[in-house]
């Protein structure tokens, strides 16, 4: 089962959710560090990406801006969520990334099976 491009935006705005949450209360912003690690890592490998410079210059920004940005539903926020430098265990846990993505697969399957006795 495959999910709609439009179900996949609603998993990483979820995704990102989590990650402020978690960053919120963590004293010492791992996450907020991970993404930074990250991203200068990522801009090595492919330095002229139009995400990654966009992703820099919110990573600059002050976190409660940052934040903003994470939880925006915005179009530009749609696009760079595909390149989130906030991927991976230490921005958030498997465990935690598994139960969304696992929510989100049985909402399409229970979608999809509802769709089919409506017709």
């Amino acid at each position: 089962m495959s999910l709609t491009h439009q179900q996949l935006d609603k998993r990483s705005l979820s995704f990102d959710r989590i990650i402020v949450y978690l960053i919120e209360h963590d004293s010492n912003k791992r996450g907020l560090v991970a993404a930074k690690k990250n991203l200068s890592r990522w801009i090595k490998d492919s330095p002229d990406s139009i995400a990654f410079k966009m992703w820099s210059n919110i990573l600059k920004k002050p976190w409660n801006e940052i934040k903003k940005y994470l939880l925006s539903q915005s179009d530009e926020m749609q696009f760079l969520r595909q390149a989130s430098p906030f991927a991976g265990s230490e921005c958030i846990p498997n465990n935690i990334r598994m139960k969304i993505i696992k929510k989100y697969y049985e909402r399409a399957s229970h979608e999809k099976n509802r769709s089919r006795t409506r017709s």
